[in-house]
């Protein structure tokens, strides 16, 4: 049962960089559509919208445009905890080294899927996250999202 926050207005108004996964969203959106909980969200006075879909990559609202971020195919699924986090770190990294949305969202991506191959905190370094950009760019999940 979704119930609304007193407060969500105002501290919303303040938000430069909003992260949620999709259920994330919905408890702050009040709803399941994607896109529309985004662009809400951003209505609301975030700057800019991150929602991560697991294996569905992760959608950036920003300036009035959506961005669609692919995930990577992990060798193998250990151990997702934590993952959202991870392509936080990756995301935020490129963003203040002044790289693009999409250039940000994909270092994201896979760093969140180096640390699902393995169980415990991230452990890897830049080059392994850019052997993930460039061997598995061809290797990308399709994306199932309602439009």
């Amino acid at each position: 049962l979704y119930k609304d926050w007193t407060d969500k207005h105002e501290v919303l108004a303040n938000i430069s960089i909003l992260k949620a996964n999709e259920f994330e969203m919905e408890v702050v959106a009040g709803t399941k559509d994607i896109h529309g909980g985004a662009k809400y969200l951003a209505d609301l006075g975030v700057k800019e919208v991150i929602i991560t879909l697991g294996s569905n990559g992760s959608i950036v609202y920003k300036g009035g445009a959506f961005y669609e971020i692919p995930a990577f195919k992990p060798n193998a699924v250990i151990d997702a905890t934590g993952c959202g986090d991870t392509y936080m770190a990756g995301y935020l990294l490129k963003k203040v080294q002044g790289a693009s949305v999409e250039e940000s969202g994909e270092y994201g991506a896979a760093m969140a899927t180096l640390k699902i191959q393995s169980s415990g905190p991230f452990d890897g370094n830049a080059d392994r996250v850019e052997e993930v950009l460039r061997e598995r760019s061809g290797e990308r999940y399709e994306r199932i999202l309602p439009v």
